[in-house]
């Protein structure tokens, strides 16, 4: 795979997760507001000619604040590891696998040593009792 094919499966990845009418992605990426500058959803050339500069073998595309959208002042390439710092900040519940993050709970659950969202909820019960039958499910 060359430069431009890694470029363009990382522009088409930015383009899906924004968009209302992927579910997965939706509540994380859309309902928060996080949108792509027009002139990227518009033309794949104008994201390769703006991020190929800085674009690197192994790097991964990242936005610099996660509160705004995927436009060329707020868009990076990163490794891995820099990247997986930039998540969300998540503060602990005291409870295995429940976080809170600003207003909502959000449980998790790891299985074969990956992470899965199970949701969101309004209140750390809803996230607990949701969390706890996966748990017993598995």
């Amino acid at each position: 795979m060359n430069s431009r094919d890694i470029i363009r499966k990382a522009w088409y990845s930015m383009i899906r997760r924004c968009s209302k009418d992927v579910a997965f992605y939706k509540p994380y990426y859309y309902d928060k507001g996080i949108t792509v500058c027009d002139k990227w959803i518009e033309s794949f050339e104008s994201f390769y000619q703006d991020m190929l500069p800085t674009w690197q073998l192994g790097l991964e595309l990242d936005r610099k604040d996660n509160d705004k959208g995927y436009f060329p002042d707020n868009c990076r390439w990163v490794t891995h590891s820099e990247n997986q710092k930039n998540k969300r900040a998540y503060s602990s519940t005291g409870h295995k696998g429940v976080y809170k993050n600003k207003n909502e709970y959000i449980a998790q659950i790891t299985i074969n040593g990956k992470t899965k969202t199970i949701g969101r909820f309004k209140t750390i019960e809803e996230a607990r009792h949701a969390r706890q039958e996966i748990q017993n499910a598995i």
